[in-house]
């Protein structure tokens, strides 16, 4: 549930969204980075992996 004061909902959206993928890859904790076109992403075993669309940024729930 997005609480209207978090701030815009389709930021706080992008960051349900990004904390949703990040714990699905079952790491532990994870430093993640985000691109130009707005896609959050992070490194691991050398390789790149995509975590999830985030175009403009984000707003940080208070609940998750």
């Amino acid at each position: 549930m997005v609480d209207p004061s978090d701030g815009p909902a389709d930021l706080v959206d992008n960051a349900v969204r990004v904390l949703n993928a990040w714990r699905h890859t079952g790491e532990s904790g994870l430093q993640f980075h985000v691109n130009e076109a707005g896609d959050a992403y992070y490194t691991s075993g050398g390789q790149i992996r995509f975590l999830a669309r985030v175009p403009g940024g984000f707003a940080w729930p208070s609940q998750p």
